[in-house]
């Protein structure tokens, strides 16, 4: 099996679902050349269909579906939780589970305007919370959105992906990794998830096909369906 695939990723995935799929494949294919961008899905599925991209890591928050594209064939990755990332030091952090009213008067970090997670973000405040959050800073970088809540007192809904949960397992438990400066707890109004797939051309060769197997195996050591 031998040949170029290209792969398209949001930012979270490529860490920590495409780039461990990469170093898999480095020694079950070596003949395989993977090149891999970050890219959200809104400009990577026409380019899939243009065959510029051959395989793409896409994002669906629950309550916000993507286009179905009848010509693609899609297939479930993981699906993980939305968790409420806050500074360490506030009050609330010493709750298991944090009910979102609770943080209406702080300032709000998210993605930029017109993107899934700023949508989720507002519809979760507006739907669990009953009110509208203050999104005084806005990056597309989950990274950035981390070291805000850590830096300046934000809050967020950030996924698991992202301050890594399942990242660490004892026995097959999920465990969350702790990011000095923030807590990381769950919204006491209910659950908020999101669903990672992998989206190619219908027809498969067996070198998009190896790659498509190699980033199941790495979602497998990620989050699996989000617990009670």
């Amino acid at each position: 099996v031998a040949g170029v695939v290209r792969i398209a990723s949001f930012q979270s995935a490529f860490i920590r679902v495409v780039a461990p799929a990469i170093r898999r494949l480095a020694g079950t294919h070596p003949e395989i050349r993977v090149e891999a961008s970050e890219l959200e899905v809104e400009q990577a599925a026409p380019a899939l269909r243009l065959q510029q991209l051959d395989v793409l890591v896409g994002d669906e928050y629950d309550g916000q579906p993507r286009a179905v594209h009848a010509d693609l064939r899609r297939e479930q990755l993981l699906r993980e939780q939305i968790r409420i990332v806050l500074p360490a030091d506030h009050p609330e952090a010493t709750a298991e589970r944090v009910p979102l009213v609770n943080l209406r008067e702080l300032a709000w970090a998210a993605c930029q305007p017109g993107t899934g997670h700023r949508e989720m973000t507002v519809r979760v405040c507006r739907e669990l919370g009953g009110f509208e959050p203050d999104v005084r800073y806005s990056s597309d970088d989950f990274l950035i959105l981390l070291e805000l809540v850590r830096t300046t007192g934000a809050v967020a809904l950030l996924p698991d992906l992202v301050i890594g949960a399942g990242g660490e397992r004892a026995s097959g438990a999920k465990q969350v990794r702790h990011e000095p400066g923030i807590a990381v707890r769950r919204p006491a109004e209910g659950e908020v998830a999101r669903g990672v797939f992998l989206l190619t051309r219908r027809t498969r060769t067996p070198a998009v096909a190896a790659v498509a197997d190699a980033l199941t195996a790495a979602a497998l050591l990620e989050p699996p369906e989000p617990t009670p």
